[in-house]
């Protein structure tokens, strides 16, 4: 494994340095990672079906990843970098892997670095970690997400086009459709733009992982977001969540209205407000 805090320092240690001598410290000390990240770039690669996030963390109040960690992944994804609001899906895998905060849930690469998913899922144990023995953490990752949050949408098909040659061929046979699956969809109306009434949904969609130990997350977090904005739905993170917590967004699904929705889980949409807001919510079970 990666000593990944020792790296991150090094990275930020060189934080006054040019960007490319970052990314040179990065292929020198984490040649796969950087090879993964080269390979996710294109039109047709996993980059496409993500939206943006916060780098401030909401329960730790601290910076997620650093800003040099960042802009050297960034250049070897060929992507441009909003520090605020930067791409979710770089963030919340590569990035995440080289985040040094500590937070009530642990650090952030937990997710990654740990085979519980993997686990639970009956999958091999390297599929959604830092080194895939096929396809990338951020293909595999956007696959098993997108799976679960384009269902019913014509997006999944294209997911599987795109990706289909690039992720682990059991995440491919994976029959994600079969799993117990819960979806709350909270959704406001933005002012509006030019006469046109805007609606923005936050959509968290909980799959029971079935094979999850008695001790450990037994449920698949997988946050998105719906924008009248834009075509297509846009992934924003993934993670898993004890049965406690499931049942918490069961419950708080269970009303027709609620006047506390607010963006969750470190997700950026532009011209959302700050302030919680009023909108509808409904919940649907399979």
């Amino acid at each position: 494994m990666h000593p990944f805090d020792t790296i991150a320092r090094q990275l930020n240690d060189e934080a006054d340095k040019p960007t490319t001598q970052r990314v040179s410290l990065l292929r020198r000390s984490c040649p796969q990672i950087v090879r993964q990240i080269e390979s996710d770039v294109g039109r047709s690669g996993p980059l496409i079906f993500w939206g943006e996030c916060r780098n401030v963390d909401e329960f730790a109040g601290k910076v997620i990843v650093e800003p040099p960690i960042l802009e050297s992944i960034f250049r070897i994804a060929r992507q441009p970098l909003h520090l605020e609001h930067p791409h979710a899906g770089l963030q919340h895998t590569y990035g995440y892997l080289f985040s040094v905060i500590e937070t009530p849930f642990g650090k952030k690469r937990d997710r990654w670095v740990s085979d519980q998913l993997e686990q639970s899922l009956d999958l091999p144990t390297d599929v959604l970690g830092p080194t895939p023995k096929f396809g990338t953490l951020l293909a595999n990752a956007t696959w098993l997400a997108g799976s679960i949050a384009f269902r019913g949408h014509s997006r999944r098909n294209w997911l599987k086009r795109c990706l289909g040659k690039r992720v682990a061929p059991s995440l491919r046979d994976l029959a994600i459709d079969r799993l117990s699956r819960v979806r709350s969809i909270e959704t406001i109306k933005l002012q509006p733009v030019r006469g046109r009434q805007l609606r923005v949904s936050l959509i968290t969609d909980l799959v029971r992982l079935p094979l999850a130990d008695h001790d450990s997350d037994g449920w698949l977090l997988v946050y998105s977001i719906e924008d009248d904005r834009n075509r297509n739905p846009e992934l924003v993170t993934l993670f898993t969540v004890s049965d406690a917590f499931a049942e918490s967004v069961r419950q708080r699904s269970s009303l027709r209205k609620l006047s506390d929705i607010r963006l969750r889980y470190n997700a950026w949409v532009p011209g959302f407000p700050q302030t919680p807001q009023s909108g509808t919510v409904k919940i649907i079970s399979k």
